[in-house]
């Protein structure tokens, strides 16, 4: 299980599952993922008297797919369905669109207490790419709940039909409380209305 909290343009939370069809999730083999997302974005809109709407949106998808884990390398490909609701204000416009959803992730250790990730996530319901790329070095620690953590930069892009934006910034996890591993990452957001500021992320993951 696997959830997080994001601020930057909006206010958005969102949580999910991720388990192999037969075993261990840290080992190969085919999986499912379901994920559903609610959260408030401001976006540019030159019809509005503000030139801004604010849009609340709910978004579902399903997955299927095959993950390779392998000592220094990993990857994981899943194929799915999507469906976004969205309510825009002050037009008060209802918006109901479904489509087809592709997720895809790959991680590296080129070194030992270094790692690299990227990650692509597409969908048709709205025309929307989300990509990640982040690297992350070892935090020297003798402390156990630290054991597993990095810090390092991460860049972010997104688009869909009504808005985008970049981010840059630094990352920092997890902190491992038994089976709880949190992450954190701060940096400097980029949209394309102008309003650009600070955006601040939680998230973990709950191995069940």
């Amino acid at each position: 299980m696997f959830a997080g909290y994001d601020t930057g343009s909006g206010r958005f939370g969102s949580a999910g599952f991720r388990r192999r069809v037969r075993g261990s999730i840290d080992a190969s083999g085919f999986t499912l993922m379901s994920t559903i997302g609610l959260g408030e974005d401001v976006q540019r809109d030159r019809s509005m008297p503000d030139g801004r709407k604010r849009t609340l949106t709910l978004q579902s998808r399903g997955f299927v797919g095959y993950q390779h884990v392998g000592e220094s390398m990993g990857w994981a490909v899943h194929v799915g369905t999507e469906e976004v609701r969205s309510h825009e204000r002050p037009s008060d416009r209802l918006r109901r669109n479904a489509g087809l959803a592709a997720a895809f992730d790959i991680w590296m250790k080129p070194s030992p207490g270094v790692f690299t990730e990227i990650s692509l996530v597409a969908g048709t319901a709205r025309e929307s790419l989300w990509a990640r790329g982040a690297a992350g070095f070892a935090l020297p620690s003798t402390v156990p709940a630290l054991r597993k953590a990095h810090w390092g930069p991460e860049v972010i892009m997104y688009v869909d039909d009504g808005s985008r934006f970049g981010r840059i910034g630094l990352h920092a996890g997890p902190l491992t409380l038994w089976r709880l591993h949190l992450s954190t990452s701060l940096g400097w957001h980029v949209p394309d209305d102008g309003r650009h500021g600070l955006y601040w992320t939680i998230g973990g993951y709950l191995k069940i």
